[in-house]
Parts: C-alpha cells; structure tokens; sequence
C-alpha cells in the first residue's frame, strides 16, 4: 500500500477561533515574522493544499517566497516549488485564479461527475483527477502518496480543517493565534462542530509555545497521531523506529563506529527487547521474551560496563573535549559542536563561510553534551549542527549545559547521582522514557524525591 502523506493543518486565527471575518477584504491576522515562519513549513513540504472555495475567495498564489529557500529545495533534489493542490466537489473553478500561474504544478482533485468540467476550464493549467463518484480524503491522501507527496501542508479552509480533524488523518496542527476578536458568526471559522475522535476528552500535545511578535503560533499533535515527520514510511512501525533512533542518541561515544538502536516488536505492538550497537556484551537469545524492565535493566548495567573502558579526565568528559558556539555577529544562526580545538574548528568553518565567524562560548564537555544540546534545541534545527537560537545563543544555550555536562558524567561512570530515585531497578527516569503512557505520578514522586528534577529532570543535587 503507498505511504500516504504527514498532514500538516495551518492556520491563522483570532481568539475567538475565526479564519476572516465578514467584510469583502481579508483580515490579516499574522505578522511578517509569522508569515516568514509558515514560508519556511511550505519550502519543507512536498504539497501546498486550499480548499476550492477558499481560492475563490481569497485568490492566493500559494508559492514559497524566499529565494534561498527555493534555492536549497532545488540544492535537495526537489522542485523549487511544492505541488499545489485543490480539491472540488462542484467543480466551479476559474481559470483567471492566480493560483494557476504562478509556481510549479498544479493539481486538482474533483468528483467523477466534475472531472471533465474541470478540465474544459483548465485546459493544460493542471492536472485533473478524480476520486470516485463521491468524495473521499482518504483516496485524496492515497493519490497524493503515489506521487511522491511525503509532507501534505493543508492552509484551509474551515471546512477541509474540520473534515481532516474529525476523520483523524491530520497529523500535526500548526495555530497561529493573533490577538484580535471577531465575534462574528457569519465569518469563517478555523473547526466547525463534528464528531472529533476522542470527544471532548481527547488533549492534543502541546508542541512548542513560543510568540512572534503579538503572533502566538501554537504546533499541536493530535491524539493518536504518532507518524514522523519525513519519514520514508508510515504506519505503526514508526513509533518503534521513533524509540530505536532515540537508544542510538544514548550510545557511549566510540572511535570508527556508528551508533544504532534497536528495538524488537511482537505481534501485537507490544516491545520483547532492545538495546543499541555499544552494548555488545548483551544478546537476548533465547531471553528475548523478558519484559521490557528486565531488558532496561540489562541495559543500565551494559553501559556501567562499558563506561569504565572509556578514556576521562577528573572532569568526566573525554580528555581535552569542548562544545562550542560558532556563529556570526549579524546572524542568530549558531553551530553547537564538539572538538578538543575549538579555535582550529573555527580557522577551518570560516574558510569556507561567506560571512565573518566568531567564537562565541565554549564549554567543557565531549560527544554527549553535544548531543543533549542537539536534542533540546532540536525544533530549532537549521541544518546539520547549525541551530536558530535569536538574538541571545549563549543566554539560550547556558541554563541547559550543566544538565548535559550532569548526563555526560554520569555516563562515563564519573558521577553517581545523590538522589538514586530507582522503581524495581530502573531508574523512574527509564520508566518514563520508555512507558511514555503511564500516569503522571512517576514524575511527581521524581519531583519530591529531588528538589532540582523539576525542570531539569536528572538529578543535578552534589554528590
């Protein structure tokens, strides 16, 4: 079956939950910064979709705006712009629509009895399909899949963000909430009453809060959507291969080899075993039914093992590593790596930089305090280690390097934590990462056990 595509619903509104409001003109409800945000989901996807009516009214062209970004999707192998698609029941479309002359393909999706009025309008405009004689978003996803369309952004209206939402095939929900207030009722709004999946009881995750400007963009995960974003493939498969990619990140750092993690899945989703490339001395054999505690236990003690062969000076990182924050003055693009020289490290960056580099901060610290810094600066990921951290990286960076330098340590075998907070020979820690699921008390118990977990979750009270 063809993967179908990541769907990724975008929209801006009011707080009170409009898209527009009533008047000919529309409303503008972001700001330049929030506009260049959503430029940036649209140059990294692979399909661009507004529904009918929404074109009509609002008559978009729809393009990726930035030059640069055109130019790396090209750098990438991709068209320089996503495909556009439309889909309509009636088929009333005008060909005069900028939509259809600007931009790379077109695409339209329509209804048997449409098809072909469709196409007399839009002669050699667009590709023209139809899903059946009714309509139906799961054969709208299935076409889009078979062509190649991993990342589907879905930019309204109203209408397709309330199907899409109550047929649970959204993925991802991206809300720019402005702060204006329309009240009224005429006006489109961004979901209109449905059965949703889960009811009123089902939360989304809260991806990131952060605000542009007087623009709060809000990027939500519904319940149960649980598929990567880029990923070749799609289905259950990926929340495991979500779990052994996150195993390889707590790999010991070794010379020559690449870190994997591995997990091993029954049946009936439920995981037998797992481990990763560096702890060799474990094999599951006939074992490899033991619960999923008995397997992280093995684990823990893999790791203790292999940490005592692992070269540390008395600071308990690698001898002579240090992280550092390379960017520019006039950039907020910073790189965090790690080097036993960061000025050599910076001689070589700026040989082949167009702009002027400086050394911002170094830290001390090896491989896995780089990685923790990758991993919580992850959702603002440029491009391989370079991160957007604004106007302040080392005011961002700073309050997360001791909780790495903590981890690091602690791997090597330098440091044992003064608060243990062990569950049945597992750290709650352990539990936590591997039984996302379970209540809420697991982390509470960490918190009264542990005056500094909170926030930093580990344990960072002296030893």
């Amino acid at each position: 079956m063809t993967a179908r595509p990541y769907v990724v619903l975008s929209a801006a509104m009011s707080v009170d939950g409009y898209l527009d409001d009533a008047s000919p003109e529309r409303l503008r409800l972001s700001n330049e910064a929030d506009f260049d945000r959503v430029d940036q989901v649209r140059a990294e996807s692979d399909a661009i979709l507004i529904g009918a009516t929404t074109m009509r009214k609002d008559n978009p062209r729809l393009l990726v705006n930035s030059d640069e970004r055109r130019a790396q999707r090209v750098a990438d192998g991709k068209p320089e712009y996503p495909l556009k698609v439309t889909v309509t029941r009636s088929g009333d479309l005008s060909a005069d629509l900028k939509f259809w002359h600007h931009g790379g393909e077109k695409l339209v999706v329509t209804v048997d009895d449409a098809v072909e009025k469709v196409r007399a309008t839009l002669g050699d405009l667009a590709d023209v399909v139809s899903v059946g004689p009714e309509f139906d978003w799961g054969l709208v996803l299935d076409e889009l899949g078979r062509r190649g369309v991993k990342q589907l952004m879905v930019e309204g209206g109203g209408t397709i963000h309330t199907q899409l939402m109550a047929q649970n095939l959204a993925d991802e929900v991206h809300l720019a909430i402005a702060p204006l207030l329309v009240g009224q009722p005429e006006a489109a709004r961004f979901l209109g009453a449905a059965d949703y999946p889960g009811g009123s009881t089902a939360r989304m995750k809260v991806l990131e809060v952060r605000a542009i400007g007087d623009v709060v963009p809000r990027p939500l995960r519904p319940q149960g959507a649980h598929r990567l974003m880029y990923a070749p493939d799609r289905g259950q498969d990926l929340r495991w291969m979500q779990r052994a990619i996150g195993l390889a990140t707590l790999c010991l750092p070794a010379a020559g080899a690449y870190p994997v993690g591995a997990v091993i899945v029954g049946e009936e989703e439920t995981k037998l075993a797992a481990g990763d490339s560096r702890a060799t001395a474990v094999t599951f054999g006939g074992d490899i039914r033991m619960s999923p505690p008995n397997v992280t236990r093995h684990l823990v003690k893999s790791h203790a093992t292999l940490a005592a062969s692992v070269p540390v000076d008395r600071g308990g990182q690698l001898a002579n590593d240090r992280v550092y924050l390379i960017g520019s003055p006039n950039s907020p693009l910073v790189k965090i790596g790690w080097t036993d020289n960061p000025e050599r490290r910076l001689r070589h960056l700026q040989t082949g930089s167009p702009v002027p580099l400086e050394l911002l901060a170094v830290f001390e610290g090896g491989p896995i305090v780089e990685a923790e810094l990758h991993r919580r600066f992850a959702d603002r990921r440029i491009r391989g280690e370079w991160f957007d951290l604004g106007p302040n990286p080392i005011g961002v960076v700073s309050p997360f390097v001791k909780v790495a330098q903590v981890e690091e340590a602690e791997r090597t075998g330098q440091r044992q934590p003064k608060h243990k907070l062990r569950y049945d020979d597992v750290t709650l820690q352990e539990c936590a990462d591997w039984f996302p699921e379970d209540p809420p008390r697991v982390h509470e118990r960490m918190e009264r056990e542990c005056p500094t977990y909170k926030g930093a979750w580990k344990c960072l009270c002296d030893s």
